[in-house]
This record gives structure tokens, sequence and C-alpha cells, in this order.
């Protein structure tokens, strides 16, 4: 048996945000989600070998896919991960079913400048009376570099290293 720390699952490349130095596609994206059938088929595969103690569902924006529930509870139905969240920017909270929250062990929100901390966090409390889930706010200032599109010489591979928050 494999055993890793986590696993993560970009379910879009769709976003309700424009945000400028976004390294995702989402301004050129117009319907885009990962097809059921295959995250099944590739899930039930890895959890032959595999063990993970943390799963997240991340995009994009995670919460524009209507079935995201089904994913989750597919996720969790394979016993395979201890915990099961998505990560999010938190702005389409309000308008989840609370079937959502009964299915997912944690939740990590990438607050932006756009959206509203207090109200958010005010949501997840307030979700938490359905669910026993955990939750993290994170707010971005900026933000992180995570590659160069062009030829760069050692020190700025460094720099760039450096300030990735992913790294």
């Amino acid at each position: 048996m494999i055993y890793r720390k986590y696993l993560e699952f970009n379910i879009t490349n769709m976003c309700n945000n424009k945000c400028l130095g976004c390294t995702r596609d989402s301004p050129f994206i117009k319907n885009d989600k990962s097809d059921f059938e295959s995250y099944k088929n590739d899930l039930t595969m890895l959890s032959k070998v595999m063990k993970i103690k943390k799963f997240r569902i991340l995009g994009g924006e995670p919460l524009l896919i209507n079935e995201l529930t089904e994913f989750l509870k597919f996720a969790r139905s394979l016993k395979m991960f201890d915990d099961v969240g998505i990560c999010t920017n938190g702005r389409l909270l309000n308008k989840q079913k609370d079937e959502l929250f009964q299915n997912i062990d944690f939740i990590e929100v990438s607050i932006y400048s756009n959206a509203n901390s207090f109200e958010i966090q005010e949501e997840l409390i307030k979700r938490q009376l359905i669910g026993k889930f955990k939750f993290k706010l994170k707010v971005h200032d900026n933000f992180r570099i995570t590659n160069l599109n062009y030829d760069n010489d050692e020190a700025t591979t460094i720099n760039v290293f450096n300030k990735c928050e992913i790294a």
C-alpha cells in the first residue's frame, strides 16, 4: 500500500472571479468540468494501491459544478481518504444545498479582495450546524508566482521558487 499526505483533484478550470494574475484559464473557459465516470474509474484504481490522508477538490471554482456533492460522496465511499474537502473562493457558499456540507470534512477558503471575509465566515459558521466540517480562511493580498513563461537565469528561478506558496 502507498501512503500519501494529500491528493488534489481539479474539477474545473472555470471560476466566478476574473482575477488579474490568476494562473488558471478561467477567463477563457466557457463550460468546463471533469467527467464523472473518468473520475470514478481513476479513483477506484488508485484506491486499490493507495491510502491518502487528505483529498481536496479544487479548480477554478468547484462550487460552480452542480454535481460537486456527487464527486465528494464517491470519494468518501472509497474509504481511501481520511478527510475529504474542497478549496474555494467562498463567494458561492450561500447558494449551496445542505447536502454539500454533510459530505465534507473541511473547507479551505482563499479570500481575495473582491470578497467579504466576514460574510463568508458567518456562512460557514451557520453551515457547521448542518455538517461537522472544519474550515480555514486565508486572505490573499496578492497572487503567488508559480511559473514563468520565458527563459530565465538561475537567480530568477530561485527567487520565483522562494515566493511560491506551493513549493
